[in-house]
């Protein structure tokens, strides 16, 4: 499209005069699409905080949906020296009296002494079992030395647990087999087959350690296990083995992760009013800068704000002694957040533990399996907020859509007015020439009619 600067034949500065009915004509129109996607991308911000502080909340909940996550155990040793534990909340709050009696301990052989890693010892079947299950090892001609045999150990198909490793000793190179698996069941044989007969000297081993069983005894009964770790002598509690010290019992005592529960209900509260301080801007009018925030008067959060108030202090049925958060010392503030009295919780969890988990993680019926179902109706790919956010999106595309036909419609005008400011031009122009014919005409009949 040209450009014109001014007028050649009217002196008009075209350019200006058409950028100023462009504007006249645009402007207004703009300046509501401007505003209009202003305002549409603050609510779509607005929308995407709202989201962010009820995915917090959310996943403040998880802990709190089922007993087995909010509520725990604590396992405390008089004597770590000797033992390890945990447990779950299958394990009966008490104390136990463990000695450790013997460690487990997994078997290891060892051949005669070679001179080097790079003796050939010869080619053939190795056949080797550990714990009733047995696998073959190929030594192939060329691939017969000591380390080769024991890499084709390590590297064989079916391996089912056996590890073999060189050890250099003052008289020589030894091959030491250890048992993955610790263990009075899983002791190692070795056999050999075929070959040059050489694999013979590695079927007579020396067992540098025994396979062995732990032992223990837990409130003077006896209990063996293959490995360190008990799982099984007392339901809910695992025992990890370190030192063996008959004799000398330990007290392992099993208590209510009281602690615990208490963080998780902190975190709870924390992310609910980090939900509300959030979404209260969003929601507020200000009186006195007439400011309103992008989400005043939404559905969407105006009916969030009332559904998950009603569902806090609603009382839940199922959980024992205690019906509601204000049995817990959790009350409601007058700006909707919520505040703590560590006195009444403290009591709370430490005489109605288990009830207190049943308020929180009682199921659907529970708070927080409440209030999760709540929250997931406004979050993820089918969730309300979703649902706004799209036609937002949609809002905006119509948005930029206007634009696009401001703008081809505003190039129309200006076409058109360039070509009425151009002929209007030309015909100035034909009229200055016509008037100047004239002028000189004139001025060629005056001398003549001075004489006359």
């Amino acid at each position: 499209m040209s450009i014109i600067a001014s007028g050649i034949g009217s002196g008009l500065d075209i350019d200006g005069i058409v950028r100023q009915l462009l504007a006249a004509e645009g402007q207004p129109q703009q300046q509501r699409l401007d505003q209009r996607q202003s305002s549409l991308q603050a609510r779509l911000s607005a929308f995407g905080q709202f989201r962010s502080a009820i995915e917090a909340l959310r996943e403040a909940l998880r802990p709190l949906t089922s007993l087995d996550g909010f509520q725990g155990r604590t396992a405390v040793v008089a004597s770590e020296a000797l033992l390890g534990a945990s447990a779950t909340l299958e394990a009966a709050p008490g104390s136990y009296t463990v000695e450790v009696l013997q460690l487990a301990a997994a078997q290891k052989l060892a051949s005669g002494p070679f001179a080097s890693a790079q003796d050939v010892v010869g080619n053939g079947t190795l056949t080797l079992a550990v714990g009733g299950e047995s696998f073959d090892v190929v030594i192939e001609p060329g691939r017969e030395t000591l380390a080769d045999i024991r890499s084709a150990i390590n590297a064989a198909t079916g391996n089912s647990g056996v590890t073999a490793t060189l050890v250099n000793a003052s008289d020589g190179t030894r091959l030491v087999l250890t048992a993955a698996q610790s263990g009075a069941a899983s002791t190692i044989s070795v056999s050999a087959s075929g070959g040059d007969g050489g694999l013979a000297a590695l079927t007579t081993l020396t067992e540098v350690q025994p396979a062995r069983d732990a032992q223990l005894r837990v409130d003077g009964f006896t209990i063996n296990s293959a490995t360190n770790v008990v799982s099984d002598a007392v339901s809910g509690l695992t025992l990890a083995l370190k030192s063996a010290a008959p004799g000398s019992p330990t007290t392992v005592t099993v208590g209510n992760d009281a602690e615990g529960s208490r963080a998780k209900v902190d975190g709870f509260v924390q992310a609910y009013n980090a939900l509300v301080n959030a979404l209260r801007p969003l929601t507020a009018f200000n009186a006195d800068t007439g400011t309103r925030g992008p989400l005043l008067g939404d559905p969407t959060a105006r009916n969030f704000l009332n559904a998950v108030r009603t569902e806090v202090v609603r009382a839940v049925a199922g959980g024992g002694s205690v019906g509601s958060l204000a049995e817990l010392g959790i009350t409601t503030r007058a700006d909707g957040t919520l505040s703590i009295d560590a006195t009444r919780l403290g009591e709370a969890l430490a005489g109605r533990f288990e009830d207190v988990g049943r308020f929180f993680s009682a199921g659907e019926t529970g708070l927080a399996g409440r209030l999760d179902a709540l929250l997931g109706q406004y979050v993820g790919s089918d969730g309300l907020i979703k649902a706004r956010t799209d036609g937002l999106q949609a809002r905006l595309r119509d948005v930029a859509d206007a634009r696009t036909a401001l703008e081809f419609r505003l190039e129309k005008i200006e076409a058109r007015l360039r070509r009425e400011f151009g002929a209007l031009d030309s015909l100035v122009a034909q009229l200055r020439q016509t008037s100047d014919f004239l002028t000189r005409q004139l001025a060629t009949l005056t001398p003549t009619n001075q004489q006359r």
